[in-house]
Order: C-alpha cells, then sequence, then structure tokens
C-alpha cells in the first residue's frame, strides 16, 4: 500500500488545473477565431438590403376639374319664357338687368336695348326704307310684338330685302303681321290672334317652347313701359 503525501496531491490537482485551464483557453480561441471569420465576411453577403418602397405620381388628371367651366347662372325675371332665355338675356350688354330697363322704355327704345334686334328696328324707324317710319305709331298704343332676330334677317331673300328697301307698302304690311293689339302675356299670347296687318296668325305650345306661325320663340314675355315682347328666329310672312 502506497500512501502519497499531501504535498503529491496538491501537485497533482495543480497539474490537473492547469490543463483544464488549457483546454478551455484552446476553445475559447476556436470561438473567438469563428466569430472573427464572420465579421470578416463580405459585406454584399452579410448586409441587408433596405426595404424600398416605388410610390406611383399622381395621374396629371388626380384632382384637377375636367370639362369646360360652367356658365354663370342667369336668373330669368317672372314672366319671361323661352327655351333660350338663359343664354339670349346672358349675351345682352346688362344681363338679366337688361330685362328691368327695357320695362321702363316705349317699345321702340325698348328694342334698341337689345343687340340682336339692330336690323328689326331698322326696318321700323326708316333706316331700311326712309319712308317706313312706324316709331311713333307703335310707342303709341299696347303692343304684342314678335321680333325677329338679325340671324334670321340674314337668310331673307336678296328679291325680299331689295323689296323692303325700295315698297313702302310692302314693308308696311310685312312688320304689321309681327304686331297684335294688346299686351299679351306667356299665357294669354297662347291662341289665334288678328294682327295689326288683318291676317290672323296662331301661337302654340307651351309657355317655354312657344311658335308663331311656325317660328320658334327664343325669349319672350319681356315687357316695355307699352308693349310685350317675343323674339322670334324668322320673320313672318303674311298671306297673301
Amino acid at each position: 500500500m502506497i500512501v502519497r503525501s499531501s504535498t503529491t496531491r496538491r501537485r497533482s490537482r495543480t497539474a490537473s488545473t492547469a490543463s483544464t485551464a488549457r483546454a478551455a483557453g484552446l476553445a475559447l480561441a476556436g470561438v473567438v477565431s469563428l466569430a472573427a471569420c464572420g465579421t470578416a465576411a463580405s459585406p454584399s453577403t452579410s448586409a441587408v438590403a433596405p426595404a424600398t418602397s416605388i410610390v406611383s405620381p399622381a395621374s396629371p388628371s388626380e384632382g384637377v376639374p375636367t370639362g369646360e367651366p360652367s356658365s354663370p347662372a342667369v336668373v330669368i325675371p317672372p314672366g319671361v319664357v323661352g327655351a333660350g332665355c338663359a343664354e339670349h338675356l346672358r349675351g345682352l350688354p346688362f344681363g338679366a338687368a337688361s330685362v328691368a330697363r327695357m320695362s321702363g322704355q316705349l317699345l321702340v327704345p325698348a328694342l334698341a336695348e337689345d343687340p340682336s334686334l339692330t336690323s328689326v328696328v331698322a326696318a321700323i324707324s326708316g333706316t331700311l326704307n326712309d319712308r317706313v317710319d312706324l316709331v311713333g305709331a307703335l310707342d303709341a298704343e299696347p303692343l304684342t310684338v314678335f321680333a325677329p332676330i338679325d340671324s334670321s334677317f340674314a337668310i331673307v331673300p336678296p328679291a325680299t330685302l331689295a323689296r323692303f328697301k325700295t315698297d313702302r307698302a310692302f314693308l308696311t304690311r310685312v312688320l304689321n303681321y309681327h304686331l297684335v293689339h294688346g299686351r299679351l302675356g306667356a299665357t294669354a299670347v297662347l291662341g289665334r290672334h288678328t294682327t295689326v296687318q288683318g291676317s290672323a296668325l296662331t301661337v302654340a305650345g307651351t309657355p317655354d317652347h312657344l311658335t308663331v306661325a311656325g317660328r320658334h320663340v327664343i325669349c319672350g314675355g319681356i315687357r316695355s313701359a307699352n308693349a310685350v315682347i317675343y323674339l322670334i328666329d324668322g320673320w313672318l310672312q303674311p298671306p297673301a
């Protein structure tokens, strides 16, 4: 039986401890070496690409009003009728306020307020035919007037226009066929009426869609101090 001394045992434990420490140190070195290898990896393989967000630019038309700008609203005065009233009144020098201006004037000055009636004003005032001047008569009594607008005068046959300028009786007869005695509003004007010329004509339809002897009323029921005016889209021809 061999009995070891305490010193020998201590030496043995110390050597064992040192051996263990060396082994641990080698293991730790391996871990550090692996870590270092990972750190040295190529940035292109270890970097994480940042997230990208592509937002399509707004379409040029988004949020931008389309179409033509709307025309300003026109308030139609009471008693004034016709499918073309809004557009017609918008074109007057004072807009719808022109109706109020006309209401305070006699017939011929009231007609002269409307730039689309220059031809009929010329015909009744002696400008077209210096032997036909109806201004005094037209301003003297209550009347309903069917007034052709200028664009309708432009399509009068040349032979008829020449006769207007030279034939006093013929022009007077045609003009008087556009006149009815009395001031007839949009409802009262419906029906058959005897004209100042002596022949009859018929006003048909509804207040907003009137026709006069087949011609269309653009805008009507416009009052002057002594008359009611209906703008029509053509000249009326009295029966032969």
